[in-house]
């Protein structure tokens, strides 16, 4: 079995192997080195892990709109009772989702669609992968501006109701 790598050099893409220095642990003689073969990847394993990144960008990307939009914190201003916010809290609610047209929990339950499986060359799985990656990032842009509007319509109906809205 080797053991951990002891030096490695910045690997670069060529056409020929890649052999890494790592030392010997089949018999526990720690000083004399042995060769480990490097293989490149194949282009489905590239095409994959790009695909990886890509999914990882739209799961920081819906994560953010997450953070950037989120219910305001609400604070009774006029003494109203724990109950009395709780009625205010779900019919500001359903005002705001008649007035701004947005129902929060159905954007929450929305699942993106998943991009088709890339065809053609790289270049065109590229093109593909890029349009895609544009496309979720607009879809999350506009579900954040319309959850954004939904809390501004939250917000003013609990303001208006004698809350201090933050």
């Amino acid at each position: 079995m080797l053991e951990t790598l002891t030096s490695i050099a910045p690997l670069v893409w060529s056409a020929l192997p890649v052999y890494l220095l790592v030392g010997a642990a089949s018999q526990g003689d720690e000083s004399t080195p042995a060769l480990a073969k490097v293989t490149y990847p194949t282009e489905r394993n590239i095409v994959m892990f790009k695909l990886n990144q890509v999914s990882w960008t739209i799961i920081a990307l819906a994560l953010s709109g997450v953070a950037q939009a989120q219910k305001p914190v609400v604070y009774p201003a006029k003494e109203q009772s724990a109950a009395q916010q709780q009625k205010d809290d779900g019919e500001c609610y359903t005002w705001a989702k008649g007035n701004s047209g947005v129902d929060p929990a159905a954007l929450a339950a929305a699942v993106p669609a998943s991009a088709p499986a890339p065809a053609g060359g790289p270049r065109a799985q590229k093109k593909q992968q890029e349009a895609a990656q544009a496309a979720q990032q607009k879809t999350a842009q506009q579900q954040q501006q319309a959850m954004a509007g939904f809390y501004k319509a939250y917000g003013a109906c609990m303001e208006g109701r004698g809350y201090t809205v933050k």
